[in-house]
């Protein structure tokens, strides 16, 4: 019988972005999989029809807190955990981890926790912050296990006694298909494109690329800088929509809006730059490291661990546009066979880190293990890795 899995998620066009390659690799692997989200019409299409999995619409409020509502989400969850007798269930994002664990002991199931990143309620001290802080400590004793993208944030979450050593696990990426983002050399021409994919927030590093373009531009005129990713009004970090034209109508970048398919932007660039003040890991650069594109990113959790300074790219300074500005100037002097040879070491990184197989292979273990279906799985996580990865060899 299939093992029926759950993956909670406060966005269908995040779970289908960030997560649909591994949804669809496991559902081939036989676990009959369903998605739990707030309705999101414009996009469910891409869960039910792209992916052809099961989708439950659930009414969630993303921002704020309002107890009425947030008690109505967990009974609302709770119901359905009941209905569907799922084997395990994945809650991704804040207010899914907290009240979804809640919903899901409540309802006897067995459940993971995965923070893709601190946000909000971890870079403020307010209120809202310290509520969502203790909710956090409360729900997640409930949590079979507790999953994080990066160990900085492991370490916070140890450190505030919010897990325990026992619940918390470390994994790599969610997973980069190789095969989808192969790599894609842009021929040697004398211009040169830095290419930014971020939301459109100041904590991406908005301010800092902008700045460090217009630095750039008073030496180099034959330099392009590019801006894709959609504007988020609703962040409170979020850029107004007349900064972003600003620096249009200046000529400092080219801003290409959004887009359901990245590749071929990315394979139109010479490198991705991501200025960000914080990730949990950053998919879009894993995304461009697999393409076989040198990276500029910020030196801070969730993007160091994708690119080796010097080597698959340059790590540059938090908040700091003339830094940034200066490591652009360095890919700038690179040869094209420099560029490419540093493409190359950054998709080997990836590859042999990040790769789509090896986290299907974590799944497919903590899936095992929780749910008690191979009661004789004596192996632990590295001695089952290492025979998947042989077998596929």
């Amino acid at each position: 019988m299939k093992k029926r899995i759950a993956f909670v998620h406060n966005a269908v066009w995040e779970m289908y972005n960030f997560r649909g390659d591994l949804l669809k690799e496991l559902s081939n692997k036989g676990y009959d999989v369903t998605v739990i989200c707030p309705p999101d019409e414009k996009n469910e299409h891409f869960i039910t029809e792209e992916l052809g999995l099961k989708l439950i619409t659930v009414p969630m409020n993303r921002k704020g807190t309002n107890f009425k509502e947030e008690f109505k989400f967990t009974k609302n969850l709770h119901k359905i955990y009941k209905e569907e007798k799922f084997d395990l269930i994945f809650h991704y994002t804040i207010k899914p981890n907290i009240f979804g664990t809640i919903a899901a002991k409540l309802a006897g199931v067995k459940s993971i926790a995965i923070t893709t990143g601190l946000g909000y309620a971890f870079m403020h001290n307010n209120l809202t912050s310290y509520i969502a802080r203790f909710l956090y400590k409360f729900s997640l004793t409930f949590a079979q296990e507790v999953w994080f993208l990066n160990d900085d944030d492991m370490k916070i979450f140890l450190e505030n006694d919010l897990v325990t050593e026992g619940q918390a696990f470390k994994l790599p990426s969610e997973g980069i298909n190789l095969k989808r983002f192969s790599p894609q050399v842009k021929e040697k021409d004398d211009k040169t494109t830095f290419l930014m994919i971020a939301r459109v927030l100041y904590d991406k590093g908005f301010k800092e690329f902008v700045e460090a373009a217009k630095m750039i531009k008073e030496t180099h005129k034959d330099i392009e800088f590019q801006l894709l990713g959609a504007l988020d009004k609703g962040n409170p970090t979020g850029v107004p929509e007349e900064e972003v034209l600003k620096a249009v109508n200046e000529n400092i970048i080219n801003y290409l809006g959004t887009t359901k398919d990245v590749v071929p932007v990315i394979a139109k660039a010479d490198c991705l730059v991501l200025p960000s003040y914080r990730e949990g890991v950053s998919r879009v650069l894993m995304e461009a490291a697999a393409m076989g594109k040198p990276i500029i990113a910020t030196n801070v959790t969730g993007c160091r661990e994708v690119v080796d300074n010097g080597k698959t790219g340059f790590l540059c300074k938090l908040k700091n546009s003339k830094d940034l500005s200066e490591k652009m100037e360095k890919l700038i002097s690179l040869t094209h066979e420099e560029r490419v040879l540093m493409g190359q070491k950054g998709r080997e990184k990836v590859a042999e880190e990040m790769e789509l197989e090896k986290i299907i292979d974590i799944y497919d273990y903590k899936i095992l293990k929780i749910t008690g279906e191979k009661q004789g799985l004596t192996l632990d996580l590295e001695e089952f890795l290492s025979i998947r990865k042989k077998q596929r060899i």
